[in-house]
């Protein structure tokens, strides 16, 4: 029996990370991640969580999805408030920036679902690649700032730095 829980806990994180791929793919081509590519995640992410580990892996899962989505949430909401400093003559409607073809906000809601998503996915060592994405892409921002490829107020598609978390979960571990 414990060769079939093995080969599901693959088959499980091998649909996650087709999930991530397929999430990465839209977003470099269409600027969006798909809905149904976050929950595969959440979903084969929380199949492996709980064939390899049991419940304590996945209760870590969702309390770091929890804490990232509260992070984003305020991250958004300090940015909103910094750009309505900067231009308060906007109507309260309206996304300062926005009508320039600056993005609207920093990270959006595709981006968020997905980190709620591999939160669930990755438990425990959900740190590891947080740690990872970060640094991947705090590396290519500062490169592409520093050779004038990038400017402040470009976006930059996240899905892909995003997909550094799984194998720094994996590599890294807890």
């Amino acid at each position: 029996m414990a060769g079939w829980a093995e080969a599901l806990r693959a088959l499980s994180f091998a649909g996650c990370f087709a999930c991530v791929g397929w999430a990465v793919a839209e977003d470099l081509r269409r600027r969006r991640i798909p809905r149904a590519s976050c929950y595969g995640v959440a979903l084969c992410g929380l199949a492996a969580q709980l064939l390899g580990h049991g419940v304590p892996t996945l209760a870590w899962g969702l309390a770091y999805a929890l804490v990232a989505m509260l992070l984003c949430a305020f991250a958004l909401r300090a940015s909103r408030l910094l750009a309505r400093r900067r231009c308060p003559s906007q109507p309260p409607g309206v996304v300062p920036g926005a009508a320039q073809g600056a993005p609207p906000s920093p990270i959006g809601g595709g981006d968020i679902r997905l980190i709620a998503a591999l939160c669930v996915a990755t438990g425990p060592s959900a740190p590891s690649g947080v740690a990872l994405c970060a640094a991947g892409t705090v590396a290519v921002c500062a490169i592409g700032l520093a050779c004038g490829r990038l400017r402040w107020r470009d976006g930059v598609p996240y899905a892909p730095f995003l997909a550094l978390w799984p194998i720094g979960s994996v590599l890294l571990g807890p």
